[in-house]
Parts: structure tokens; sequence; C-alpha cells
């Protein structure tokens, strides 16, 4: 979870490298899943992780 304290740019870059990664496409054939999804799923991952940071931060602020 270090890659939450990143910024975005970077956390998108590493989402984006990840749902590209052959490992991770295969696994995804494996389950029926095309490469267009699985770059969804991470793209999403990565905007839900922007959310909670901000919360992460307020809650050990506290």
């Amino acid at each position: 979870m270090a890659v939450v304290g990143s910024s975005r740019v970077e956390l998108v870059a590493f989402l984006n490298q990840l749902a590209a990664c052959n490992e991770v496409q295969k696994l995804g054939e494996q389950q029926g899943v095309t490469n267009e999804e699985i770059r969804v799923l991470f793209f999403e991952a990565g905007r839900l992780l922007k959310l909670i940071r901000p919360l992460h931060v307020e809650k050990k602020a506290a």
C-alpha cells in the first residue's frame, strides 16, 4: 500500500503498467476477462485509491 501515498500520475502509471503485464493478461484470459476490462478495472482501482487517501490522512490527523 505504499503506492497510495504516491501522486495520482505515478499511481495511474503504475496501474497501467500492471494492467499491461503479460502475467495479469494471461490470468485475465483464463478467467474470461478481456484486456480492456482489465484496464478499466485498474483505472477504477486508481480512482478508489485517490478517494481513500484523503480519508486516511484525515483519520491519521484526528
